[in-house]
C-alpha cells in the first residue's frame, strides 16, 4: 500500500494536468492572438473599418468619402496624388494621366470606402480583406465623369491582414484579379491601374465551417481524456487494491 503522501501527489498531478489542458483549450477557443512587444518600435496605426468585425468595434474610426481636386492644365493634368480619408487607399496619377477637356479646369477624384458585403462576392477561394474602395474621376466644372486614364497610374492599398491578391471591378459586381505586389510588407499592395472603379484586397478564404468545430471537438476530446486519466490516477490504486483483495471462502451448503 502506497503512503498517503504518494496518493496526494498523484491526485495533485492529475489536477495540474487537467488545469494545463483547460488553459490551452481556453486560449485556442478564445481565438485571440497576442502580439509580441518590441521596445523602440512604433506599432502600426489601427485599421479603420467601414463595418468592423465584433472584435475590432471598440475604438474603430469609420472612414468617410474624400475629395481631391486635381489641377487640369492646358495640355493635361500634372502629376498628383489622391488618398482616402483613412490613408489606406492611395492613387498616383502621372503627368498627362487625364486628357484635357475644353471648358474644364480641374478633375475631382472622389474616393469612397465601402463595406465589401454590399458588393459582389469574390471568387470562392478568397475572401474580402478590409474595406473596398471606389475611385471616381469627374471633370470640373462640367461634372462629366470618365473611366479611362490616358496614361496608367499606380495605387497602394493597405489591408488589415496578410493579402493574397488585389481585385478590381468596374461595377462592384464582377471582380478580376490584378497583377500586384507587396509594397511594404504582407499588409500593403501596389499595382498599376488604368480605370476608375472598385478595388478590394483579398485574403485566403476562411469559410470552412468545419474547421472551428473540429478544433473544438478535438480540444474537448483531449480534456475528456485528461479528466479520465486524472480519475484513473486518483481512483486507480483503490480499484487495484479492491481487485487484489482475496474473496472469502464459500461455505458448503447445509444439509
Amino acid at each position: 500500500m502506497k503512503p498517503a503522501a504518494t496518493r496526494t501527489g498523484l491526485a495533485g498531478a492529475a489536477v495540474v494536468a487537467v488545469y494545463v489542458v483547460v488553459f490551452v483549450a481556453t486560449i485556442a477557443l478564445n481565438g485571440r492572438h497576442v502580439r509580441p512587444l518590441f521596445e523602440g518600435f512604433q506599432p502600426p496605426p489601427q485599421y479603420q473599418w467601414v463595418n468592423p468585425p465584433p472584435e475590432f468595434q471598440a475604438g474603430n474610426v469609420k472612414p468617410k468619402p474624400n475629395d481631391t481636386d486635381l489641377p487640369l492644365g492646358s495640355n493635361a493634368t500634372i502629376a498628383v496624388t489622391a488618398t482616402s480619408s483613412d490613408n489606406q487607399f492611395l492613387v498616383n496619377l502621372p503627368e498627362g494621366a487625364v486628357d484635357p477637356r475644353p471648358g474644364d479646369t480641374a478633375v475631382l477624384a472622389h474616393i469612397s470606402p465601402l463595406d465589401p458585403a454590399t458588393l459582389g462576392a469574390l471568387p470562392k477561394t478568397v475572401g474580402p480583406n478590409g474595406n473596398a474602395y471606389r475611385l471616381e474621376l469627374t471633370y470640373r466644372p462640367s461634372r462629366q465623369a470618365f473611366t479611362d486614364l490616358a496614361k496608367p497610374g499606380s495605387l497602394f492599398l493597405t489591408v488589415p491582414s496578410a493579402a493574397t491578391g488585389l481585385y478590381f471591378s468596374p461595377d462592384g459586381h464582377t471582380w478580376q484579379l490584378l497583377a500586384s505586389q507587396q509594397a511594404a510588407g504582407p499588409t500593403s499592395l501596389a499595382a498599376t491601374f488604368v480605370r476608375t472603379g472598385y478595388y478590394l484586397g483579398a485574403a485566403a478564404s476562411t469559410s470552412t465551417p468545419s474547421k472551428k468545430g473540429s478544433d473544438t471537438a478535438r480540444i474537448a476530446g483531449v480534456v475528456a481524456l485528461t479528466v479520465a486519466f486524472a480519475a484513473a490516477l486518483v481512483n486507480g490504486p483503490a480499484l487495484i487494491r479492491r481487485a487484489r483483495k482475496p474473496k472469502p471462502a464459500r461455505r458448503p451448503p447445509r444439509r
